[in-house]
C-alpha cells in the first residue's frame, strides 16, 4: 500500500539522501599569505560582501582591516598586533561562511548543515554563522574584546606555541614535564601543539627529535589556551561578556573546551571563555562530530584562510573525499 511501512522505506531508499555537512573554521595558525590569498578569492567570489564586513570590522575597532587583508600594511609587527590578526581572520571566516551558507540553502540543494565548528578562533565564527550573537557587529566586537585581552595578556608575559609533528600524546606528555611547556592544542593522535617561552625551539628539538617527532616548528603565537598564559586575558573577556546576550544557535555547535555540543548560546560562549586558559580539543571534537554525523556520511566544509584544517582532518583518518573547499562547494553545486 502507498503508506504503508515497506513503501516508505522502499522510497526512502530510491530517493537522494542530502549530504550531511558541517562547516569548519580556520583558527590564527595560518601564514600572511594565506590571509591575502583568500581576501583575494572572496573579494572575486563576493565582494560587496567581504566589503561589507571589513567595515563593520574597521568600525568596532578603529583597526586598518581591509589594508591588512590586502597586504598593505602586513608587515611582521602587524600580524604580531592579535587584535588586528584575529579580526582579519574573522572577517575571512565570516564572510565564507555567508557565502557556503546561501550555497547550501538554494532550493536544488541536497546538502544540509548538521553541524559547525571553529579550530580556536574560528569557534567565534562558527557561532556567528549559527546565529548566537544578535547581529554580526557583536560577534567582531566579541573577537576585536578577545584579540585585545590576548595582546595584552601576551605583553604581561610573553611565551610561544610551537607545533610538535609526529609525536604521540604520551611522549608529549613527558617533553612537557621536561621542559615546562603546556600542551595548548589536541589537534591530532600525532599533532599537538605546546605552549612555552620564548627561544626554546632548540631544546624543543632536541628532546623532541630525541622521542621520535619529525621536527618542532615556532608557530610564534602567543601562549594560547594556557593557564600560565593567557589568565588575566580569560578575566578580561568575563569581565567584558557578562551581561552581554547571546542567542539560541540555529544549528549544534561543538565546542573546543569539551568536545560537545550545545545551542545554547550562553553555554557556548561560556565555553569558548573556558577554552582560552583549557587546550584546544581538536581531536576529541572532530570524533565526536563523526559520531553525530553518521561518520561516514559528513563532508567538512573547510572556510578561512590556509590549508591546516584539510591537513588536521587527514591527521584524523578523514578520508580526502570527505574535505572539501568553499571553491570545490560552489563547482558542485554550480
Amino acid at each position: 500500500m502507498k503508506g504503508s511501512p515497506e513503501a516508505l522505506a522502499s522510497r526512502t531508499e530510491q530517493e537522494p539522501q542530502p549530504r550531511r555537512i558541517v562547516l569548519q573554521f580556520a583558527g590564527q595558525g595560518v601564514k600572511p599569505e594565506d590571509i591575502i590569498s583568500c581576501a583575494a578569492q572572496l573579494g572575486r567570489i563576493d565582494n560587496d560582501r567581504l566589503t561589507a564586513n571589513i567595515a563593520i570590522a574597521k568600525e568596532v575597532s578603529d583597526l586598518p582591516v581591509g589594508e591588512f587583508l590586502t597586504g598593505l600594511c602586513n608587515t611582521p609587527e602587524f600580524f604580531q598586533n592579535n587584535a588586528l590578526a584575529q579580526l582579519a581572520i574573522h572577517t575571512l571566516n565570516v564572510t565564507a561562511g555567508d557565502i557556503a551558507l546561501r550555497q547550501l540553502q538554494q532550493p536544488d540543494s541536497q546538502s544540509s548543515i548538521t553541524a559547525v565548528i571553529g579550530h580556536s578562533l574560528g569557534e567565534v565564527a562558527a557561532m556567528d554563522i549559527a546565529g548566537v550573537f544578535p547581529s554580526r557587529r557583536e560577534s567582531m566586537e566579541f573577537v576585536f574584546a578577545r584579540g585585545t585581552a590576548m595582546n595584552e595578556a601576551h605583553h604581561k608575559k610573553p611565551g610561544n606555541l610551537y607545533a610538535i609533528v609526529d609525536l604521540g600524546e604520551e611522549a608529549v606528555k613527558e617533553l612537557c614535564l621536561s621542559l615546562n611547556t603546556t600542551i595548548a592544542l589536541e589537534n591530532s593522535p600525532k599533532g599537538f601543539v605546546v605552549a612555552g617561552e620564548l627561544n626554546i625551539t632548540d631544546k624543543l628539538t632536541a628532546q623532541a627529535t630525541a622521542r621520535g617527532a619529525r621536527n618542532v616548528i615556532a608557530l610564534g603565537l602567543p601562549g594560547f589556551h594556557t593557564e600560565k598564559y593567557m589568565s588575566s586575558a580569560q578575566a578580561a573577556l568575563r569581565q567584558w561578556s557578562e551581561g552581554r546576550p547571546y542567542q539560541t544557535a540555529r544549528f549544534p555547535v561543538f565546542s573546543n573546551f569539551d568536545a560537545k555540543l550545545a545551542t545554547n548560546g550562553a553555554a557556548l560562549a561560556n565555553n569558548h571563555l573556558n577554552s582560552v586558559t583549557s587546550p584546544v580539543l581538536w581531536q576529541a571534537t572532530l570524533a565526536a562530530v563523526r559520531q553525530f554525523a553518521f561518520g561516514d556520511n559528513v563532508i567538512f566544509i573547510t572556510l578561512g584562510p590556509g590549508g591546516n584544517l584539510a591537513a588536521i582532518n587527514r591527521g584524523n583518518g578523514i578520508p580526502l573525499r570527505q574535505t572539501m573547499t568553499l571553491e570545490q562547494l560552489r563547482t558542485a553545486q554550480a
